[in-house]
């Protein structure tokens, strides 16, 4: 049998208990790990729009704190470490996608240049890419924003939300006892 009245360390919704401010005996400790994960999320909204610098910041700080943390800001730096993974991935896939549209356009490019001065052709050579060149690079610039804008779009949100289940006490997920 547990007992209820005894401050835990967990979170258990289902017996209406307290707030993560209150789960602790140590206050000033979670309050110092609450305003940790709150500047994350801050540098993880400022990433957005600093070219995505400040999620390294925030990253480093979640890494750092979530081994001794409360489990209800603990679940919060997993999910700190969660966005930017999910903002490196969306990025380095726009970055390929560039890179995708600027190979089918510069073969487009080179055919052109190839049909109109022949000896070009002779002395280089030729490059050969299947397919609409120019459609498949417009198709991958568009790859490129969406991925861009998705990237950009998800990490200011999740942070956003996930600032204020912090604010609210509230985890960010499950929580296991274990």
């Amino acid at each position: 049998m547990t007992d209820t009245t005894r401050p835990s360390r967990i979170w258990r919704p289902e017996l209406g208990g307290p707030r993560a401010s209150a789960l602790s005996g140590d206050v000033l400790s979670n309050q110092f790990d609450r305003g940790v994960a709150l500047v994350g999320y801050g540098l993880l909204i400022a990433s957005v729009f600093t070219a995505g610098l400040p999620a390294l910041g925030a990253l480093a700080l979640a890494s750092a704190h979530s081994h001794d943390a409360h489990l209800v800001t603990r679940s919060h730096y997993r999910h700190q470490v969660s966005i930017f993974w999910a903002g490196v991935m969306s990025f380095v896939l726009g970055i390929l996608c560039g890179i995708a549209a600027a190979a089918f356009a510069f073969s487009q490019v080179w055919s052109w240049m190839a049909e109109r001065f022949p000896w070009i052709a002779r002395e280089i050579g030729t490059m050969v890419l299947p397919g609409n060149r120019g459609e498949v690079a417009g198709w991958f610039v568009v790859a490129a924003v969406i991925l861009f804008v998705y990237g950009a779009a998800h990490t200011l949100l999740t942070s956003i939300f996930g600032a204020l289940k912090l604010v609210a006490g509230r985890p960010i997920g499950h929580i296991d006892e274990h």
